[in-house]
């Protein structure tokens, strides 16, 4: 992989995309064995230039269907790719929207890397986390099914705001459940118990149902259909949809 990224790339951007595939590659190192060298490394090239181009936005996201002759690399569905600054349970909530979507996850890679960056926003360097001034999060996804133009467009949009403003009373109770750094704060956030769900064997029903601090009875048997609060933002929750046609 980094033969390929020092013939491939000139010498000012070589040293800070080496960076970047080796933070990448402690994130698939047990699964590397055997893979195509050259997809791999055209898999971790896209993750870069998704995040090496937010420019200063707070998340930037893409869903797309990899074919090899466009981006060097196939996978068995659709690819959907974030980078945002490092912020709690980032897989958590996403893996929400894509379980409320019906879309299954078969392989998640989510690295988590240090950078500079100019004053453009651009990345000048990419360092151990513990070493730099920015700590940022990437999340590459690959989905059991490709998906369709307007459905991919769509996925984008729930995925950037998901990221901004979570709905799911699980994804609020796990941001709840941080710690404060300020010993006077009492905290009066939810306690989480139960199994944590797993996004590629999730369980029945709504997936989040096992630590959930609203969960009820529906919630094992019937997944929850996608709905729409304020202007525009989704979740999939048979409480807070309940909470919404009473406010209605």
């Amino acid at each position: 992989m980094l033969a390929l990224v020092d013939e491939r790339m000139d010498s000012e951007r070589a040293p800070i995309v080496r960076a970047f595939v080796r933070e990448y590659m402690r994130r698939v190192e047990g699964e590397a064995h055997g893979q195509d060298a050259e997809a791999l490394f055209n898999e971790t090239l896209g993750v870069f230039e998704l995040a090496a181009a937010r420019d200063g936005a707070p998340v930037a996201v893409r869903a797309f269907n990899p074919v090899p002759a466009e981006h060097g690399y196939a996978a068995r569905g659709t690819v959907l790719e974030t980078n945002t600054e490092d912020l709690p349970f980032l897989v958590d909530s996403v893996s929400a929207e894509l379980e409320a979507r019906g879309v299954g996850i078969v392989r998640i890679v989510h690295p988590i890397i240090g950078t500079e960056r100019d004053d453009r926003g651009r990345i000048v360097a990419v360092r151990h986390p513990r070493e730099a001034s920015a700590i940022e999060s990437v999340m590459h996804f690959e989905l059991d099914r490709a998906l369709g133009p307007e459905e991919l467009a769509a996925l984008e949009d729930a995925t950037r705001r998901v990221i901004e403003d979570p709905r799911h009373p699980y994804t609020k109770a796990l941001l709840e459940a941080i710690p404060h750094p300020d010993p006077e704060r009492r905290l009066v956030g939810s306690v989480l118990e139960g199994e944590i769900p797993s996004p590629i064997a999730p369980p029945s029903g709504c997936r989040f149902r096992t630590r959930c601090p609203v969960a009820i009875d529906r919630c094992a048997v019937e997944e929850p259909e996608m709905t729409v609060f304020g202007t525009g933002h989704t979740a999939a929750c048979h409480v807070a949809r309940a909470e919404l046609e009473a406010s209605v």
